[in-house]
């Protein structure tokens, strides 16, 4: 077993639910894990080709590598947050070829988009594109996404409600 592994299981369940070598889920106490080798377009530029990039979902932030991260010194080349607290992110599981010119028609239906826009009008959104190897991949990474985005915003909108609530009581008070 390995020592990630081991490490979920001290602090509650581990299940690999995964079929493909290299992607894994974990859920420990709710604590969503997936990672895998996924491809991003070249230079972060669309139209200048697809690198392979190692992606881990780790709680609410994707990282990505440029290998495989065993070791604590390798750091992330670029991190996103699935859960803003000033603004919205959201899962595209569908994206058109005319977003991506040069890829192939083929890849298309392997392609997924994070986008995320922050409600402040002066910060730029930011889209990431990934390709996945297979499309039950690319569903496993959408679905797994989709759950955190949704899971923050509850969150998000429980702790809005729960300080109206107060705010409202202690000007009745």
């Amino acid at each position: 077993m390995s020592s990630d592994c081991s490490l979920h299981l001290s602090e509650g369940l581990c299940r690999d639910k995964g079929s493909s070598p290299g992607q894994q889920i974990k859920e420990a106490g709710g604590h969503m894990h997936l990672e895998g080798w996924m491809k991003q377009p070249r230079n972060g530029k669309r139209g200048q080709g697809w690198e392979r990039k190692y992606v881990v979902l780790d709680g609410t932030k994707v990282s990505i590598y440029e290998i495989e991260p065993r070791e604590e010194s390798v750091k992330p080349l670029e991190e996103f947050d699935l859960c803003l607290s000033e603004g919205e992110v959201m899962i595209h599981g569908a994206v058109g070829a005319s977003e991506l010119p040069n890829t192939a028609k083929s890849d298309v239906p392997y392609i997924l988009k994070l986008e995320s826009r922050c409600h402040a009008p002066c910060w730029p959104g930011q889209a990431i594109y990934f390709m996945a190897p297979s499309f039950p991949d690319k569903q496993r990474w959408v679905a797994v996404m989709e759950s955190v985005v949704a899971g923050g915003r509850a969150a998000r909108e429980k702790a809005e409600a729960d300080a109206v609530s107060i705010s409202a009581e202690h000007s009745l008070g």
